[in-house]
């Protein structure tokens, strides 16, 4: 694909992205961004949030009150703001998909990567913009596969006799980091840990699995004493 036709590509791009920002509104959004703004007022998970999808408002609390922080405590023009988050993340999944494509297809299908990219960067679940539930386990999955995606090409490349190196266990730790984004988003998607695990399973040679499961069991036994503490806490009153 020519150089011009890119760019006008991109340019059709950034501007429906700019019209998503002000009339990009649908009618569950309220939902998601009202969960974030009782979480950031104070309100306390498992107590005064009984919504099922209560931990996914951690993100967008902490949006919230960083709007907060430069806006002197008001919320007008909060939902505009949120919109403009949800843009920025949705660029840089679609910039992170572009990247994990076109290294791992051939060098004649990078047009494909870069028009995957550019519709994956317009395409919103039920057409919410903001960062709430649906599309934060959107963009925590996509990136946790395609740094699954990326480490199973590396270790199954030329790495595969001498073992991964710790550039290629880094990018599975980062899957694994993207993959705890996607639970607490959506916590259904714990069923996507057993999956890779097997994969790892059935690519991995012996030695490398050893490392990979102790790795678990400690991240495993973190995860467990975390829960607890903010248990502790919730129900502490903190």
């Amino acid at each position: 694909m020519k150089k011009k036709y890119r760019l006008l590509l991109l340019l059709i791009v950034l501007l429906t992205a700019v019209k998503l920002i002000f009339v990009g509104s649908n009618t569950d959004e309220g939902y998601g961004i009202e969960l974030a703004w009782r979480l950031a007022g104070g309100d306390r998970m498992l107590l005064d949030l009984w919504e099922p999808h209560q931990t996914s408002a951690i993100f967008g609390a902490v949006l919230i009150k960083l709007f907060r922080v430069f806006s002197g405590g008001s919320d007008t023009g909060i939902v505009l703001y949120m919109h403009i988050w949800g843009i920025v993340f949705q660029f840089l999944t679609a910039y992170l998909l572009y990247r994990v494509l076109k290294y791992i297809l051939p060098q004649e299908m990078g047009d494909f990567a870069f028009l995957g990219s550019c519709v994956y960067a317009l395409c919103f679940p039920k057409g919410v913009i903001a960062p709430e539930y649906s599309n934060l386990q959107n963009w925590f999955m996509t990136c946790s596969v395609l740094c699954f995606i990326l480490f199973m090409y590396q270790a199954s490349g030329e790495q595969k006799e001498s073992g991964a190196g710790k550039k290629e266990f880094s990018i599975l730790a980062l899957s694994g980091v993207f993959l705890s984004g996607a639970v607490l988003a959506y916590p259904s998607m714990a069923l996507l840990y057993p999956v890779m695990i097997i994969l790892l399973c059935c690519n991995l040679g012996e030695r490398r699995l050893r490392a990979v499961c102790g790795a678990e069991q400690f991240l495993l036994y973190v995860w467990r004493r975390g829960g607890q503490r903010a248990e502790y806490d919730q129900y502490a009153g903190l």
